[in-house]
């Protein structure tokens, strides 16, 4: 079995997340879990909680290019929308 890069850097995104207190309530709940017993263990429901406290904190896709934001960069483009191309031209 191999393990899957998105699936690592998404972890890694959800323990900024958790470490930066940008998740309360259930959405921290969720994460907690899904870090310490895997995703597969969350409900339907839960993975959308989840999903939904992750797009309410980070775009998916920069404001200024339109191109998807990869795992890695969306921590620091929950403050400035864009993905690090757009920030560094």
């Amino acid at each position: 079995m191999s393990i899957d890069k998105d699936d690592v850097e998404q972890a890694h995104f959800i323990k900024e997340l958790i470490a930066g207190n940008h998740l309360e309530g259930r959405a921290l709940e969720v994460a907690q879990q899904a870090i310490s017993k895997g995703p597969d263990s969350l409900s339907t429901a839960q993975e959308s909680v989840l999903r939904r406290a992750m797009r309410d904190f980070s775009p998916a896709e920069c404001g200024s290019c339109g191109n998807s934001i990869p795992w890695t960069e969306r921590y620091q483009a929950a403050t400035t929308g864009r993905c690090l191309g757009c920030i560094v031209r």
